[in-house]
């Protein structure tokens, strides 16, 4: 009978041991669920940071070509504006040349 009585305690332990195990068992899938969710959201959050952050670099990409074509432009137009005054300068020295030679 104090065998019996000793199994009896036995399976009562590993009962309550198998229902410890699986209920710490479920906590932890609940923490890797909560876990995976939040990881998830960051994730996004990121992702969303990222785009944002692309199409930041795409505008300013876009703004700094404009800008190079501009002063390509604008360096043509030096240039041109330059070869006029030397064009001009060279007429008034020649007419100058002229008006004293007279």
């Amino acid at each position: 009978m104090a065998e019996e009585l000793d199994q009896k305690r036995k399976i009562a332990s590993l009962r309550r041991e198998k229902d410890y195990l699986l209920m710490k068992v479920g906590m932890l899938e609940a923490t890797c669920k909560f876990t995976l969710e939040a990881k998830k959201l960051e994730v996004w959050f990121l992702k969303q940071k990222l785009d944002e952050v692309d199409n930041t670099v795409k505008f300013y990409s876009g703004v700094f070509r404009a800008m190079e074509r501009e002063v390509i432009d604008l360096k043509l137009k030096l240039e041109e504006q330059n070869q006029l005054k030397n064009k001009l300068v060279k007429e008034l020295q020649a007419e100058v040349s002229d008006r004293i030679g007279e």
